[in-house]
């Protein structure tokens, strides 16, 4: 994660999580889009995945 130079200043510090820009400018705009992706990126037990028999 690398902040802008004028974060605290009424700016958005920017998200580099990945490659992709549109990515990144999605994640750093989109407070709900960070939370789910950042749900989503959680492990799983596995008696939730349906692999435990």
């Amino acid at each position: 994660m690398q902040p802008s130079t004028n974060a605290g200043h009424g700016t958005r510090a920017s998200l580099r999580l990945n490659q992709l820009a549109e990515a990144a400018e999605l994640l750093t705009n989109d407070p709900l889009a960070l939370l789910i992706g950042m749900v989503l990126d959680q492990p799983m037990p596995q008696g939730w995945s349906g692999l435990a028999r």
